[in-house]
This record gives structure tokens, sequence and C-alpha cells, in this order.
């Protein structure tokens, strides 16, 4: 038996299809998962649940199906056959490997990434925002108040003019400071974005932020180089 649906999904009129093996619309990488899971039913006659394969589509598209499998018994207890059942998750397997891409990107740059809720509780932080914050490997940051590793001085610029312009424009940016777990100030540059539903309500905040400390010591160093050179013009002037 197959039902009407298996047409929608796989192209082939049932009539067709009837009495003939899946094995040809399984990807040839897939057919082990198939063959071991279709064996461990046979051989345990315990029920198959999310089994996940790539299937080809009469017209030869590839996509990806997940598939639970019912083992049916003769009254011996025996299995004889089975009942399955397949849905398409192309979809969400695409939605997955996306997130896998952009995880990876978190993962790999070197600006600080981090996500809060609208609660001010941290979410997410990329390995570069730990190493920044000298966040030790066996502290959970998920739960942790947002202005946790910010300095008080920092506090009104974040809190009370970065948070709700980025609510009330969509984004925001400008110089601040971080404080790390060992009490350390650390300028930074910052941008603040609000992420909102299909309603226009924020769901969360993301941030990006960059170290500025050599940055800031270079503005140091040629401020003080100025007033060398201004003091040197002055000195001079009054020598003539």
């Amino acid at each position: 038996y197959l039902s009407p649906q298996f047409t929608e999904m796989w192209g082939y009129a049932v009539e067709e299809f009837m009495h003939q093996s899946f094995a040809p619309l399984i990807h040839p990488d897939d057919m082990p998962i198939a063959i071991d899971s279709i064996q461990a039913l046979f051989g345990t006659g315990d029920r198959q649940t999310e089994i996940e394969l790539r299937t080809f589509h009469k017209d030869g598209t590839l996509f990806w199906i997940t598939c639970s499998n019912i083992p049916v018994k003769n009254d011996q207890g025996q299995v004889i056959g089975w009942q399955g059942t397949a849905r398409d998750i192309t979809e969400r397997k695409a939605f997955e490997e996306a997130q896998s891409r952009l995880t990876a990107i978190l993962d790999a740059t070197t600006d600080f990434v981090g996500i809060s809720n609208t609660d001010g509780e941290q979410l997410y932080m990329n390995p570069a925002g730990h190493r920044l914050l000298e966040i030790p490997p066996d502290l959970e940051i998920v739960g942790r108040p947002l202005d946790a590793h910010i300095p008080e001085r920092a506090k009104t610029i974040v809190l009370e003019e970065g948070i709700p312009t980025a609510i009330r424009e969509g984004s925001w940016q400008g110089e601040t400071a971080l404080l790390t777990h060992t009490g350390r100030e650390v300028p930074v540059s910052q941008v603040i974005i609000a992420h909102q539903d299909a309603d226009g309500d924020v769901e969360y905040l993301s941030t990006i932020v960059r170290d500025i400390t050599v940055q800031k010591q270079t503005e140091v160093a040629l401020q003080q180089k100025a007033e060398e050179l201004e003091q040197t013009l002055g000195e001079l002037q009054r020598t003539q």
C-alpha cells in the first residue's frame, strides 16, 4: 500500500511504483542508514523513529525525509513487515545548514558577538567574546545579566542611550567599555541591533564589539606628541 501523498512527495503514480523497491529512491550514501534501520527493526521488533535520509524525486531532484517505521507482526510475534511514514524535511535541513554556516562564521570572527533577550539576560556569546572578557571555560554565561561585564561609567551609555536607540531606530553604534572577568576595563567600539518579530515587537538584542585598546593607545600617543610639538613651537617663538 502507498498513500496518495507518495505521489506528491516523489512524483511517481501509486500504480506505477506499487510492488517496487524503495532502494532506487534513496541516495547511495544514505543506503547503509536505511538498511541498518530495517535490520534493527526486524531484529528487535522495536519501532524506528526520526530516520533522516536523502531521497530522489522522479525528476532527479534530491530532498530530505524523516521516517518512522512500525513493525507488523504475526500471531507468534514475529516481524513480517513494517508500516512506514515519511515527512519532507528539506526546508528544515536547509535552515540547519544555514545555521551551521552562521555558527562557523561567529566562531571564527575575532569580534565579540553576543545575544541577549529583552529582559537583559545573555543568551549567547561567541569564543571571541569569551577571550575578550577572560571568561573561564567552566563559567556558564547563559542567563547572566547583560550588564555584568559593563563598567559603571559605560552603563549610562549602553543602557540609557545604546539599547533605547537600537529599539527605537533598529541599531546604535558608539564607543563604550567592557569589564573583564578579572576586573580589567577594555575600551571598545560597539554596535547594538534590535531584532523584531513579524509584528514589529523586539524579540532579542545582538551586539558586535571590537577591542580598540591599541587605537586608544595610539590616540593618546598622538595627543602627547601634539602637545609636545605645541610646547616646542611655543618655546621656539619665545626664543625668537
